[in-house]
């Protein structure tokens, strides 16, 4: 199996709280990931982290999607009433 992300130690802290502590996974190709957890664990922080949206405070993070692209939806809707989505 190849390796599509590795994540390594992976901090964050906001606002002077820790949100991440040294979080560390690799995932192949063809494995299936799920993050679970309560309500501010840091599920959202750690995929923010690896689409670059979110700037981690330290550790590293490889992805070698192969020509492939990272796909995030967020559950929460953008204040912008043109937004071309219903549900």
């Amino acid at each position: 199996m190849s390796l599509l992300l590795n994540a390594e130690d992976i901090t964050v802290n906001i606002a002077g709280r820790r949100i991440l502590n040294a979080v560390s996974f690799p995932l192949f190709r063809g494995q299936m990931m799920a993050l679970i957890g309560p309500n501010g664990a840091g599920k959202s922080t750690l995929v923010k982290v690896i689409i670059g949206s979110v700037k981690k405070n330290s550790g590293k993070i490889i992805i070698n999607t192969q020509g492939r692209s990272i796909g995030y939806a967020s559950q929460d809707l953008p204040d912008d009433r043109f937004f071309p989505a219903t549900a």
